[in-house]
């Protein structure tokens, strides 16, 4: 899948390339120490004021708040990053060393991906989520093994039929945090891919702000809004067993957000001139 080549190519980046170094360095320096606290800071108090004022919905559908509050967090931070990602590329356009910058081995989509790493992993934000995601992953195994073990100490106990309802939860919570990873993941790809094409679509930094920001957000809406749109009128009979129907929703977020990645990712080979093989 391509979306995980492009993950794994971002999470991994070699920290020797000179150009993903000078990007994550010249950025890193813009954001002080006392910034990342007041940012986790203001983190901190948002998730507080959210929390107080819809309590009442989190206390009647918890799940789908938390679902709902997640996915525009993603929408939020994507387009922050894609902004970012955009201006980087059009900074060095603007200061007429990208195109010396493209004569290097790496062409021109080696050189724009290494710019929007460099930006991607400059930002305190995907320092922090990656941090939130190292917890998430630790909950869950220490859920698995709970789920596990526990419906099957009360069916020894004579009490199954509490068991299968609880593994049945557990089951199910299992598949919403990977639908939320899953989103997480193809919404930082995302975003990267339109950084790069607002970067080198305007050499304006203003507008490859707003290009890149719009751009992400229309793409991250239309596949929510698809999602929904199959959800409701066109599979409604396979919800009838609620488990099948959560890990169908899943499997179609996840291909959804593939292939909008695929055609971006092929938009933007054309508009490099891309013929040298990336992976």
């Amino acid at each position: 899948m391509l979306t995980w080549k492009l993950w794994r190519r971002l999470r991994q980046h070699p920290l020797e390339d000179p150009v993903f170094h000078y990007a994550r360095q010249r950025y890193k320096r813009q954001q002080p120490r006392r910034f990342r606290f007041f940012l986790l800071f203001m983190l901190y108090v948002f998730g507080c004021l959210t929390c107080t004022f819809i309590w009442p919905l989190l206390i009647r559908d918890s799940m789908t708040v938390i679902v709902a509050l997640v996915s525009f967090g993603h929408m939020a931070f994507g387009a922050v990053l894609a902004a970012s990602g955009g201006a980087a590329l059009a900074y060095e356009r603007e200061q007429d060393t990208y195109d010396l910058l493209c004569v290097s081995p790496s062409g021109t989509m080696g050189i724009s991906w290494s710019l929007s790493a460099g930006r991607v992993h400059a930002s305190t934000l995907f320092d922090i989520t990656h941090f939130l995601i190292i917890l998430l992953l630790l909950g869950i195994g220490t859920t698995a093994v709970v789920a596990v073990v526990l419906p099957f100490s009360l069916m020894q106990d004579n009490r199954a039929n509490l068991a299968l309802p609880l593994l049945g939860l557990f089951a199910a919570g299992f598949v919403i945090v990977l639908g939320l990873y899953l989103d997480h993941v193809q919404s930082i790809v995302l975003a990267t891919l339109c950084g790069m094409w607002a970067g080198t679509a305007t050499t304006n930094r203003l507008n490859a702000r707003l290009y890149a920001g719009a751009v992400f957000l229309l793409l991250k809406l239309s596949v929510y809004f698809v999602l929904l749109y199959l959800a409701l009128n066109l599979l409604p009979g396979l919800f009838v067993l609620a488990f099948l129907g959560l890990i169908l929703l899943v499997v179609l977020l996840y291909l959804l957000h593939e292939i909008t990645v695929r055609m971006l990712w092929a938009l933007l080979n054309r508009t490099l001139h891309n013929t040298e093989q990336f992976f």
